[in-house]
């Protein structure tokens, strides 16, 4: 079962890309995705980390005061799909760039907010991106 999201509740966001799929075919699609993110979510969601790897991303985030599940949910979905339907058109390819609807997980102890703050940090050395 998914975990709606709560007002002031802290959530670990992700999704990977199908297959060899790449969300992040050339350099600038980083920065493109973030400004998709910001465009969509930043009235909902505060960011307090985040990564970002060529076929997957990790979002950790708490959910603001003004906002609700159903919006939320609809926000991340229609970024998730602009970028998709960016990429496409910029690569002349069609179909879906996800691999599923994104997955999130809250936050629910002081133990695991520091695990997942040191797993989404250490994301790109376990992958040997840096």
């Amino acid at each position: 079962m998914m975990d709606i999201f709560e007002v002031g509740g802290i959530y670990h966001l992700y999704n990977k890309a199908i297959g060899n799929e790449k969300l992040f075919p050339r350099e600038e699609n980083y920065a493109y995705f973030l400004e998709k993110y910001h465009h969509y979510l930043n009235d909902k969601l505060e960011t307090l980390a985040f990564c970002l790897i060529p076929n997957h991303f990790h979002f950790l985030v708490k959910a603001k005061e003004n906002t609700t599940n159903g919006l939320i949910v609809k926000a991340f979905s229609d970024f998730l799909n602009s970028y998709s339907k960016s990429i496409n058109k910029a690569l002349g390819r069609n179909g879906a760039l996800f691999q599923r609807k994104f997955k999130r997980k809250q936050i629910d102890s002081d133990d695991y907010l520091t695990g997942i703050v040191i797993y989404i940090h250490q994301n790109p050395v376990k992958h040997k991106l840096t």
